[in-house]
């Protein structure tokens, strides 16, 4: 079951009894709660820079340590704090835990003969008041040195710090956007001629104070933006940090909103669905979705975000907002053209099993031969009740090609230098989604491929 809690309600839950930031001697941060981590993950919580190792962690409110944790791995050294509002406290990567505690970890070692431990103590054993040292910061487990600091709700649900009050380093420095994708959603939806996603750079207009793009999107039928912005805690501070919220507007209407609040860990799951794996190795950035493309996603979002656009819509104006905790935003401006797909041709089947090849006409693109002759537009090939078909955008910069198959039966396909069939210079993969199967090709330019392909029963 997925989990969200309004900000104002966690508020006027934690807010009152919150005293101290957990790290007196830094209050800059590394990294933001909701952020994405590799092995579809969501950062649970915030890391605090950290300039020396053994700065003292103190409790952030009234309770008691009821768990300690150490591992050479993950959290390394970790303590858990339960609050006297029902509430966890995690700080993790930890060097040393407080006087008392730090006895029993090595009684402990010593008694296990081995350096992980795990220990559970009841609310009279190690009780603290808010400001009392309780551990002390280090790089253990997994990273660099830096503190984790993690608040958990009643229910075990991570929240962001942020939202409850801890108030970091002030901060004066808006997000930055780096770049758009659009992304067509269905077989018979265009982006600048493409059925594949299309990046496009952005600038900052100085005198407008918004981020414009550097290319006009003309498109038609479904549509998804998805954009690469980081937050910065200030200038001369180099980390990128994830933006606190991010809102897609059609003219003055919020048809998206992200904002990372809350979640349940099996929201991790689904973290795949925010962020667009397939976008991060094709345009080698990371890109948050601004459309909904789970049913079940993460309570960070609102709204679905997808665009249809027809021959109705000449334009449609977008703006995305990126904010950050301390309210600087940014705004990029999305003007979006309609303009009517490429007309898709029908071929009849030749003799041959072999009827594509593709060939370099220019430094521009690859286009497509058929059987010898090169057509200008799209191409469809349909062979009777089951329908085969190979879709290729009219130009493709790059070296790789991607093409769909929409029928449901399984595909035999050799693929092979035309030249030479016994010295194949022509590598291929594949993906299985629900709208068919994509295969991705690469080969080198100048050098024709020739695609057979022969059909079975069996089903993918």
């Amino acid at each position: 079951m997925k989990y969200f809690v309004p900000a104002i309600i966690l508020l006027l839950l934690f807010v009152p009894l919150l005293a101290d930031w957990p790290l007196p001697g830094s209050r800059s941060i590394s990294s933001t709660f909701g952020e994405y981590r590799s092995g579809l993950r969501i950062h649970a919580g915030i890391d605090i820079r950290t300039p020396v190792l053994a700065m003292p962690v103190v409790a952030p409110i009234d309770g008691w340590v009821e768990r300690l944790r150490v591992s050479p791995w993950g959290y390394g050294k970790v303590l858990y704090l339960r609050g006297v509002d029902g509430g966890d406290y995690i700080f993790a990567h930890l060097s040393g835990f407080a006087p008392g505690l730090a006895e029993r970890v090595v009684e402990e070692q010593e008694k296990r003969r081995n350096y992980f431990v795990e220990l559970w103590f009841s609310d009279k054993e190690f009780p603290f008041f808010a400001g009392d040292t309780i551990a002390f910061t280090g790089g253990t487990g997994i990273g660099r040195p830096h503190l984790h600091f993690e608040v958990r709700d009643a229910d075990s649900h991570p929240t962001n710090p942020l939202e409850l009050g801890f108030s970091p380093m002030p901060d004066t420095t808006p997000p930055v956007f780096y770049s758009l994708v659009v992304v067509p959603l269905d077989i018979s939806s265009r982006v600048n001629g493409s059925l594949l996603p299309v990046e496009i750079p952005v600038f900052f207009d100085e005198q407008k104070k918004v981020y414009r793009l550097r290319r006009r999107i003309f498109a038609s039928g479904n549509l998804g933006f998805e954009t690469c912005v980081y937050d910065y805690e200030r200038e001369e501070n180099p980390n990128r940090l994830g933006v606190y919220s991010l809102s897609l507007s059609l003219e003055d209407s919020t048809i998206f909103s992200f904002s990372p609040v809350s979640f349940s860990y099996e929201d991790n799951a689904d973290a795949g669905f925010l962020w667009d794996i397939d976008s991060e190795e094709r345009f080698n950035r990371r890109f948050v979705r601004l459309f909904s493309a789970h049913p079940t996603d993460v309570g960070f979002t609102k709204g679905d975000g997808k665009i249809n656009l027809s021959e109705e819509d000449s334009v449609l104006f977008f703006r995305v907002i990126a904010s950050d905790i301390h309210s600087n935003s940014s705004s990029l401006f999305l003007p979006v053209h309609y303009s009517p797909p490429v007309n898709i041709g029908s071929l009849e089947k030749t003799e041959s099993d072999t009827f594509l090849f593709f060939s370099s006409q220019s430094d521009t693109g690859f286009s497509v031969l058929v059987d010898g002759r090169r057509p200008d537009k799209l191409i469809r090939f349909e062979e009777g009740e089951n329908r085969l078909g190979f879709i290729l955008p009219d130009s493709i910069s790059g070296e790789t090609i991607k093409l769909f198959f929409p029928n449901s039966n399984r595909l035999f396909l050799s693929l092979q230098d035309a030249g030479n069939p016994f010295e194949s210079r022509v590598s291929f993969d594949y993906t299985v989604r629900e709208t068919g199967l994509f295969l991705f090709f690469e080969f080198e330019p100048q050098k024709p491929v020739e695609i057979l392909v022969e059909k079975s029963g069996d089903t993918i």
